[in-house]
């Protein structure tokens, strides 16, 4: 714990386009926590995007999605040319991933430079699906711890926006397809609409007796070692699927549905080792840094 508190002390932070900055050490993995072992792998994973995929796995499964996504156009011709492109469907302006890079700086008391270390720690995607109805909005992302943990997903979220009534789907058709890949009936928490959430502890079903909005929340957000502490901090949210839905045209039609995947044991594993990984590279790196004494 006193190591990860230095770590905390050393680190400065900060959040930028994975096109910015490339770290300067060299990572080396020092743990590596198997797929399907907070969770079951054939319920692990949103839209084939599975808890403890590689960055490299990861981003190849979301170059896919994005293909399958109406594809942007370069905006060109005319206004009114444009206006005909949008009509149809086509898409201009930004590409639909978007990368984000954590980026840690360390200065040690007494030294005169900085040691820069980074990794893309989140995949963004927005794509747009085909509809003969009207727009269909996805949107994904997802969260990655860093390369000494293997650099992998630990976190997923999406949200789906009907833009037409005709395409709203039923609450209840989707939750029953959930059951059937959960194998296992959700808490139902009230509060402001219904969050539907299967949650994992010790690899098997889990539901406690008076489950709330916090009583079982995503990991995936910590940014020091200090808040390591408050990721399952019950011990029995190991990993969950959380769904949820702003209603539309009924109480049972969804004009927007939520879904929110974390495995919070891995998270803590995998976070642990990478700043552990930090920490002691700084410490190495004070340890083996000296110059020749001068000449007396």
């Amino acid at each position: 714990m006193k190591r990860h508190l230095i770590a905390a002390t050393l680190v400065l932070t900060a959040s930028v386009p994975a096109h910015a900055q490339q770290g300067e050490i060299q990572w080396t993995q020092t743990i590596n926590v198997p797929k399907g072992q907070n969770m079951p792998r054939d319920r692990a994973d949103i839209l084939g995007l599975e808890l403890g995929d590689s960055y490299d796995e990861a981003k190849a499964k979301i170059q896919n999605l994005a293909a399958e996504g109406i594809q942007p156009k370069p905006a060109g011709g005319s206004a009114a040319d444009r206006m005909v492109a949008r009509m149809n469907g086509q898409r201009s302006g930004p590409q639909p991933m978007r990368e984000e890079r954590r980026i840690y700086n360390f200065k040690a008391p007494g030294a005169n430079s900085t040691i820069s270390a980074s990794f893309v720690q989140k995949i963004e995607l927005s794509r747009e699906l085909p509809s003969a109805k009207g727009k269909i909005s996805d949107s994904l992302a997802v969260h990655f711890s860093a390369p000494s943990s293997g650099h992998q997903i630990i976190g997923v979220t999406r949200s789906i926006t009907y833009g037409s009534d005709g395409d709203q789907p039923l609450i209840s058709d989707t939750l029953a397809q959930l059951k059937k890949k959960m194998q296992f009936e959700p808490q139902a928490i009230n509060a402001g609409g219904v969050k539907y959430r299967f949650q994992f502890n010790d690899g098997n079903p889990y539901a406690p007796p008076k489950p709330t909005l916090t009583s079982c929340l995503p990991g995936y957000g910590v940014e020091y070692a200090g808040g390591l502490k408050n990721v399952n901090e019950s011990g029995d949210c190991d990993a969950f699927l959380e769904m949820s839905a702003q209603t539309g045209i009924s109480s049972n039609h969804a004009s927007i549905l939520f879904f929110t995947l974390s495995d919070n044991d891995r998270t803590k594993a995998n976070l642990t080792a990478d700043f552990t990984f930090l920490t002691e590279y700084v410490e190495r790196l004070q340890q083996n840094t000296r110059g020749a004494p001068p000449k007396l």
